[in-house]
């Protein structure tokens, strides 16, 4: 196999989310190109986690905010959700997508597991604002400005289009 960055052999193979010609969302590449792409986070040295619009977040890196500041975050969240004009729609929006997540939970498979055990052993402020820092890292930019997003745009900002679209 080769290397889809540099051509190159792939002794060591990283799996980056680089959305290739054909849609799909990663690319085979040799260690030494996956250290140098922005999709691949040097400090945990792990590829970032891909999404359909083609940006990257690194989950350590989310988790690691979260221990640190998610209560912090939490508590920004609440109190500008709570001064927004969008309060209602924002409060809706997320309360149906937290209950999807919830009602899908029997269904998953046995790869999805652990995820779905960390999401039903987590509180949902704590999933909120796992949104909230996941947005910012895809986005790179604060969480804080996360927040004023959605108080001024809603919660297609962190939510996917399925729960905002018709707000």
């Amino acid at each position: 196999m080769r290397c889809e960055i540099c051509g190159g052999d792939l002794n060591v193979i990283v799996t980056l989310p680089i959305r290739q010609p054909d849609g799909k969302l990663d690319t085979l590449a040799c260690e030494s190109c996956a250290v140098k792409n922005d999709t691949y986070c040097q400090k945990h040295e792990r590829a970032h986690l891909g999404f359909e619009d083609g940006t990257t977040a690194c989950t350590s890196c989310i988790e690691e905010m979260l221990v640190k500041d998610g209560e912090r975050i939490a508590g920004m969240f609440a109190a500008a959700v709570g001064r927004s004009e969008k309060a209602p729609e924002i409060r809706q929006a997320i309360n149906e997508w937290l209950e999807e997540i919830d009602s899908m939970l029997p269904k998953i498979s046995l790869a999805e597991l652990p995820l779905a055990i960390k999401f039903l052993e987590t509180p949902h402020a704590l999933n909120i604002t796992r949104a909230i820092v996941t947005c910012a890292q895809r986005m790179n930019i604060t969480p804080e400005k996360v927040i004023e997003k959605v108080a001024k745009e809603g919660p297609k900002v962190i939510l996917p289009l399925e729960f905002t679209e018709e707000m």
